[in-house]
């Protein structure tokens, strides 16, 4: 997903925004920032929170809970950001 959008991006922009020089650039690399936090998120649940599962289930599950949602927000706000990229003239 991380590959075709920036290679959606460089094509429909002709190249990779660097600086907010638009609203539509500024969207975009807010777009990017937070799915990096999903991708970080994801990360932190499988190779932290799964792997210590065993040893402390109770607290584990608060986190991971907590961490779901977290996701869900964030999705929400991509959604958003998406919507208004959407109504945006790329250049």
């Amino acid at each position: 997903m991380v590959a075709t959008g920036s290679l959606d991006t460089v094509l429909v922009l002709g190249r990779w925004p660097l600086y907010p020089s638009s609203p539509y650039a500024g969207l975009l690399l807010g777009k990017v920032a937070l799915v990096v936090g999903m991708i970080a998120i994801a990360l932190v649940n499988r190779y932290r929170l799964v792997p210590r599962m065993g040893s402390s289930p109770v607290a584990v599950g608060a986190w991971l809970r907590r961490n779901t949602l977290a996701e869900l927000v964030v999705g929400g706000l991509v959604l958003i950001v998406s919507s208004g990229l959407s109504s945006l003239d790329p250049q």
